[in-house]
C-alpha cells in the first residue's frame, strides 16, 4: 500500500531554537544513524519552544526519516520516554493500526525503502525528499505476527543498547 494509506501523519519538523541547557531533545538529521538514533549527541531546546510548536513534537514510536542531506532516506524510530522535537530536515511518520511503526522503520531503512528514496528524492547538490513524495512510497504489509516479531527484535535491541551504556 502507499505509505500515505498506512500513516496518519507524514510531516517535517521545524527549525528549532537551540538552547544550551534546554530540557527538550532536538533530533536533527545528523542524529539519524544507519541503524540507531544517536540520542546522546542531540542538542536541546526549551519548554517555550515545545509549548509553541506542537507540529514538531515527537511521540513514542514515531518513524523519523532523514529528508535533507547526504544520507537522505535513513530511518530510525523514536523510542525514548523523553520530550523531543524533530528539526526541519527530519520527516516524522506516524503509522496507523495497519502497520507497526517499528516494522515500518526497518522496511524504510532496507534496500527496498532506500531505492524508493532515490526514486523520489530531488536535487543534485543537496538531496531532498518531501513528505508528499514519501507518502507515495509503496509499503509491503506482511502479517501482523511478522510485523510484531520485527518490532519485538527492535525493542530488544534498544533495551540491550541502553543496558550496555549503563554497564
Amino acid at each position: 500500500k502507499p505509505l500515505g494509506q498506512v500513516a496518519t501523519y507524514v510531516k517535517r519538523g521545524l527549525q528549532p531554537e537551540y538552547v544550551a541547557d534546554g530540557e527538550i531533545i532536538v533530533v536533527n538529521s545528523q542524529h539519524l544513524g544507519r541503524y540507531l538514533l544517536n540520542v546522546e549527541a542531540t542538542e536541546r531546546t526549551d519548554k517555550r519552544f515545545w509549548d509553541g510548536n506542537k507540529k514538531a513534537r515527537l511521540q513514542r514510536n514515531d518513524v523519523l526519516l532523514y529528508s535533507t542531506g547526504a544520507y537522505v532516506g535513513r530511518t530510525n524510530a523514536w523510542l525514548e520516554d523523553q520530550k523531543g522535537i524533530a528539526s526541519n530536515h527530519v520527516t516524522v511518520i506516524r503509522a496507523n493500526s495497519t502497520c507497526d511503526p517499528l516494522y515500518l522503520a526497518v522496511f524504510l531503512n532496507a534496500p527496498v525503502g532506500l531505492l524508493q528514496t532515490e526514486k523520489w528524492a530531488s536535487g543534485s547538490g543537496q538531496r531532498e525528499i518531501y513528505p508528499d513524495d514519501i507518502a507515495r512510497f509503496l509499503v509491503y504489509l506482511p502479517s501482523e505476527k511478522f510485523q510484531q516479531k520485527v518490532a519485538d527484535l527492535i525493542g530488544e535491541s534498544y533495551e540491550a543498547r541502553k543496558k550496555a551504556k549503563v554497564l
